[in-house]
């Protein structure tokens, strides 16, 4: 039985220009007017007096995977006689353009058994050309005749304009019919032992298991003109397979056409880097077991390079031998939605790590394109739909905006800062950390998996670049997003104030962890409940110092797990502490000697005893 593989949306990709398909015309007829004075040809309209009926049918060859094709067309002249005075006007049809795939090979055609000339135009460098089919006898007013076309297809080699291919392994056509609305049906015959892709078919096109073939069918197609299933099949065990590891022990399983020995030399050549990735990256590889790379050129006409999945450790990536779609692929390892969250994230940092990695080996990676709000397609990253469902100017736009808003923050704070970056994404490592002794954090782990949020603090925290925000509100945030990212700065602007006034407190947990949630009305109150406190703090410290005595430890351990509701009672008990200790007396000078007068004169030596200075800081009112 054929395996069903579907594709997923919000697949990590690397976007193409799609290939030309081009558009398969209408069915064409020659329309000839017979008059005493000889035939008058014109040109047929669409629905202009021939009807027809399509029943094509495309069947998969188990054995070179050649495409065999062969439409029924049924025609009929519904055009009638007219009579003028002693002359009958009899309009009749001498042939048609029948579309055809481009890549075919030994058209033919027969018209109720009866061979016919046919002529095959070139192929305009689209997936489609015509076959004009000349028929036997005229098709006079109100009759009907039956013209079957045969051909196959065989496919264009790799790296071809012509995205159409026909191998043993591997097949990917178009199958269409170009009958009259609701008179065309389109059927397609896979081997039963074939892998068969369902996700990309048109609506309506069922699929069943017959005979030991899967059989695709479409009848009484509404739309013929703008109907065409494409066809994505595969023969796994025809594939050329090479399992190969890296100098790291990593395991890969390539999976070429076998006409295609140069892909997979090329392939290889690109896991061997995997690597030299991680080390860049500052992660093992994080793959268990083998990755499998595939060839194909189904992602072509979805308009991508290259296709990660994570959920089964594979790759398709492209006949095209291009390294920086394959570098991009590979480093999707990391950057999938397992560490990301955003689509945006992901394929920026995709972008960026396959060009710093091409610059190793040598390279010459692509820059990123300047992007403005007025772009086609232009959109704030945080809106980028899934695969597949934007428009080819807003997939252009958001691929090359997360591609500079990424490089341009890895060029500026470094590999070395970005892997420390990875490193706390890999490892849940809190933001808002405050290490105890032996190293561990007084708040949990955070979830691995980041948005832009956490990985926005990452950057400025860990990371430490100062013009990530500024990028992240001009590109990433929605319009209603932008509030939240003042807010945040306020608070953090906050924060900062609070570590410095802190001395050897550590700042309480529950606002670090309002930080690291962006809770920002919440860490607002605990940053202003925690500002005050270490004002009154400060005045306890000058005091108790003042006096020679010292601040109870507890104060600092009641400080660090307070939450807004507890806050006003470790005030209040720092005032009561306030109100026990003495303040400090006035200084008295010490009493001064005259000496008898001698040789020598000293100068009066007086002796004070200082006063203590106290330092208060006023609470910061941050403002949500």
């Amino acid at each position: 039985m054929n395996e069903v593989r579907p594709l997923r949306s919000g697949r990590a990709a690397r976007l193409l220009p799609r290939r030309a398909l081009g558009v398969v015309a209408a069915l064409v007829g020659s329309l000839v007017v017979v008059s005493p004075i000889g035939p008058v040809p014109a040109v047929l309209a669409d629905d202009d007096g021939l009807a027809v009926t399509d029943e094509a049918t495309f069947r998969v060859d188990p054995t070179t995977g050649a495409i065999h094709v062969e439409e029924i067309l049924h025609l009929t002249n519904t055009k009638s006689n007219v009579r003028h005075g002693n002359m009958i006007e009899k309009p009749y049809f001498t042939g048609m353009a029948v579309p055809v795939v481009a890549a075919n090979f030994g058209v033919s055609a027969d018209q109720n058994g009866k061979p016919l000339r046919v002529e095959v135009d070139p192929s305009d460098g689209t997936a489609y050309t015509r076959a004009m089919v000349h028929l036997a006898n005229n098709l006079f007013a109100k009759k009907s005749t039956t013209v079957t076309v045969r051909y196959d297809v065989i496919g264009a080699l790799p790296r071809s304009e012509d995205p159409v291919r026909a191998t043993p392994a591997f097949v990917f056509f178009p199958a269409f019919a170009r009958g009259d609305a609701n008179r065309a049906t389109v059927r397609v015959v896979v081997p039963g032992d074939w892998t068969v892709d369902l996700d990309r078919l048109p609506a309506g096109m069922t699929h069943a298991e017959a005979f030991g073939n899967t059989i695709l069918t479409a009848e009484n197609i509404a739309d013929p003109l703008h109907f065409t299933a494409y066809i994505i099949a595969s023969k796994p065990e025809q594939f050329r397979v090479i399992d190969t590891t890296d100098r790291e022990g990593n395991r890969y399983r390539l999976r070429s056409w076998p006409v295609d020995g140069e892909w997979m030399d090329f392939a290889k050549r690109q896991v061997d880097a995997v690597p030299e990735i991680a080390t860049l990256i500052g992660q093992p590889w994080p793959v268990p077991g083998i990755l499998t790379v595939d060839e194909t050129v189904t992602q072509y006409f979805e308009g991508y390079s290259g296709v990660f999945r994570p959920e089964t450790s594979s790759v398709d990536i492209g006949e095209d031998l291009d390294q920086t779609t394959m570098l991009h692929e590979l480093t999707h390892a990391w950057f999938n939605d397992r560490w990301f969250a955003d689509r945006w994230v992901n394929e920026g940092l995709a972008e960026t790590y396959a060009g710093l990695m091409l610059t190793q080996l040598g390279g010459t990676p692509r820059q990123p394109e300047a992007v403005g709000t007025s772009d086609p397609g232009a959109f704030a990253l945080n809106d980028w739909v899934p695969v597949f469902q934007g428009t080819d100017a807003q997939e252009t736009f958001g691929y090359n905006a997360s591609y500079l808003v990424m490089k341009s923050i890895t060029d500026e704070v470094g590999p070395e800062r970005m892997r420390a970056v990875f490193d706390a994404v890999a490892h849940g490592t809190p933001v808002y950390r405050w290490p105890r002794q032996g190293g561990n954090d007084s708040i949990d782990e955070v979830a691995v998996r980041s948005d832009w949020r956490r990985l926005l603090d990452l950057l400025e925290t860990v990371g430490g670049s100062k013009q990530a925000a500024t990028l992240f509100a001009n590109r990433v945030v929605s319009a209603g997003e932008r509030d939240l990212l003042q807010t945040r700065a306020k608070v953090r602007a906050g924060y900062d104030t609070l570590l410095g006034a802190l001395t050897d407190w550590a700042p309480p947990r529950e606002l670090r962890r309002a930080m690291e949630q962006w809770r920002w009305n919440d860490a607002t109150q605990l940053l202003n409940d925690a500002l005050a406190t270490i004002a009154l703090r400060d005045q306890l410290v000058a005091r108790a110092a003042a006096a020679g005595s010292t601040v109870p430890s507890n104060l600092a351990n009641q400080f660090e797990v307070a939450v807004h509701a507890t806050f006003p009672a470790l005030q209040q008990q720092i005032r009561d502490l306030l109100a026990t200790v003495p303040s400090p007396r006035p200084s008295v000078p010490a009493t001064t000697t005259t000496q008898p007068p001698t040789t020598t004169t000293r100068l009066p030596t007086t002796t004070t005893t200082p006063r203590p200075t106290t330092t208060t800081s006023n609470p910061l009112t941050v403002s949500g």
